[in-house]
Order: C-alpha cells, then structure tokens, then sequence
C-alpha cells in the first residue's frame, strides 16, 4: 500500500484486513485494507465505502481517529488511529470496575453517540468490544454497519445489546442505538449484562420480556434521577428512552456528584453530508419523529449562543428479522466474565 509499511495482520473481519503499520511520519496506525471478495461485491464495496467517507468525516474527542482513507478503487483503505491497550470488553471482563471511573467511560460513550446521533447516523453496534481505552478514557469504533438516516440501510446489532424492536423486525432508530448503549452502561456499572441467554431465541425472549435487577440495588450510591434515565433507556418502547444528550446530562451531573469529572465537550455541529437523501416510504413513525427530535435538538443547539452549558449531544450480525434462526441453534457468544480474542478482532470483527 502507497505511503504505507505493513507490519502484520492484527485483524480480519466481514469487510477488510486489518493491518499494524507505519504511516508516512512513522506513526504506528491500524490499516484497513478491503479483502479481495469484498472489491468484486458491489454491496460489500459499497458499505466499506460508507464506513470510509462516515469515519474520515466524524470528528469527536470520544470516537477513535481516522487519519486517511480512500473509500474505493485499487487504493481503498481506511487509516485509524491505533490502540495498544485493551478494549472494554477486556476490562469488564477481569472484573467489575470502580463506579466512578464506570460512570466517567459511560458519560464519555453518551457524549460520542449523542454527536453520531446529531449527525444522523446510527451506529447500530454498540456493545463493550467496539470501544478502546487509552490513558483512562474510551473511543467509540466500527462504523462498518453504520447507517445515515434515511439510507434504507440493513438493521443490524450484537444480540447481547440488541434493542427489542430489532429483534422484532422493525428496524433501528437512534433510540436502538440509544438501547445499546443503556446496555453497555449497565455492564460497566455491574459488571454483568442486563440480559443473558445461550442462544439466539433465549436472548431475543429475554430482551423482550424481561426485566433486569434495579440499578438502585445493584448501585445504591447512583443519584435516583440518573438511575431513572439509565433505566428508561432499556424501554421495551423505543418512544419511553431518552435521548443519547439527555442520558450525556444525566450522566454528567452524576459523576460530578459523586467526585469524578470530565471534559467539556461542546455541542455539536451538523455536518454537511453533500446530498438531500430521500426518506424511505416504509420508514416507520417512530424513525421520523426520532430523525426530526435529534435534528431539532442539534438546530437548537446551534441558534444557543448565550452561556455556557452541558455538551449534548462482536463481529456484527447483519440482520434478517423476517427469517428466524434454525430452532434450538447455539449462539456460542461469550458471556461477559469471558475474555476475548485478539485486540482488533474485537474492533473490527473476526472471521467466523
């Protein structure tokens, strides 16, 4: 690759190989090249693509950095930042970290998806093993299954953090994203996951129907109101959760009661994306009131220039909800006490 040193192969997942490598100014980097079969496929061509021109345009103190890429052609590539420290996954995994340095990882994702949120994008995989930890703080990763409003792309999750109108085929929102990332929150704080299953139907039953033990309980020292909202967020109706911003609020004013802080991140700016994508005509009510509440809150945002204020804002399986799973199949995923594969095999999904 023009400019680039491979090193070794560090990852491979649905879309690309995954190399560590040294950029042009020696910097040690995360090198994303499109496997063969995927440059012969227009779908698969097209989503790398995608995930190019969305992480070279995202630009947050909480979302991994992208240095270059190329979104297609005999040069495709994807240059991100590359982390040397574990994935979050990892660190949940050797035990239940302390609530203060939980709540500051978890304040910091709130922020990173409600900036994705503004810009109206769904990550559509939120989960512990897309997101790196470096000196202390965590970066939002992947965007290889990313969606714009809008876009008609494929619903796609994680089943452990799978919001319930996903499993039930009606397509994701940012309020999905929104369930992923209440999940996530409640693993860091307890150190185990809302909900548990051995295969595919025990989880989609459990995401369901089923309701986890109380944060009050399992967190007593969390303020009531941030208990609330981190609860609401794992609404079995995706119009009963908050936002990604208001959880960043809550979430804030938590940490900063019980001792801990964090950066002030400003409000984000919507960026020009170059085109007037159409809405699809089966985009359900639920989509369009969530598109037009983040797009609103991000306008107000923008006209607000008086005072300070808060900021606001494993592989993955690309879903077919309409065609259910063989009965009884194992899910073999791993439970949250198991350790995981390699570092960028976390990142960027490994071959199955």
């Amino acid at each position: 690759m023009l400019g680039f040193k491979l090193d070794y192969l560090i990852g491979t997942g649905k879309t690309a190989m995954v190399y560590l490598a040294l950029d042009s100014q020696k910097r040690e980097v995360a090198l994303k090249l499109p496997r063969d079969d995927v440059r012969e496929d227009v779908e698969k061509s097209n989503r790398f693509a995608s995930e190019v021109t969305m992480s070279l345009r995202l630009e947050h103190p909480h979302i991994v950095k992208s240095y270059s890429g190329i979104p297609a052609g005999p040069d495709a590539h994807l240059c991100l930042e590359y982390f040397s420290e574990s994935s979050l996954d990892h660190l949940v995994a050797a035990g239940r970290l302390e609530l203060v340095t939980a709540l500051r990882y978890a304040t910091q994702m709130a922020s990173a998806v409600a900036y994705v949120h503004a810009q109206n994008i769904i990550h559509q995989d939120i989960k512990a093993a897309n997101i790196f930890v470096k000196q202390g703080n965590v970066y939002l990763a992947d965007f290889g299954v990313a969606v714009r409003l809008g876009s008609g792309g494929a619903s796609a999750g994680s089943p452990f953090y799978m919001a319930p109108e996903i499993y039930r085929g009606e397509g994701s929102s940012a309020s999905s994203d929104v369930y992923s990332l209440g999940v996530l929150i409640y693993e860091l704080l307890t150190g185990v996951r809302p909900f548990e299953g051995d295969s595919y139907e025990a989880l989609m039953v459990a995401h369901l129907t089923s309701f986890p033990r109380s944060l009050a309980t399992r967190c007593p020292e969390l303020p009531k109101a941030t208990v609330r909202d981190l609860e609401k967020a794992l609404s079995k109706n995706p119009e009963d959760r908050p936002s990604a911003s208001e959880m960043y609020a809550s979430l804030s004013r938590a940490l900063a009661r019980l001792g801990g802080s964090e950066i002030y991140v400003p409000p984000p700016k919507m960026l020009d994306w170059d085109d007037e994508t159409p809405l699809p005509s089966n985009m359900s009510d639920t989509q369009l009131d969530h598109m037009e509440r983040v797009s609103s809150e991000a306008k107000e945002r923008e006209s607000d220039q008086d005072g300070p204020s808060i900021g606001r804002h494993g592989p993955s399986t690309e879903l077919k909800p309409k065609t259910p799973p063989a009965s009884n199949a194992p899910l073999n995923l791993p439970k949250a006490s198991e350790k995981k594969g390699g570092l960028f095999g976390t990142l960027f999904g490994r071959k199955k």
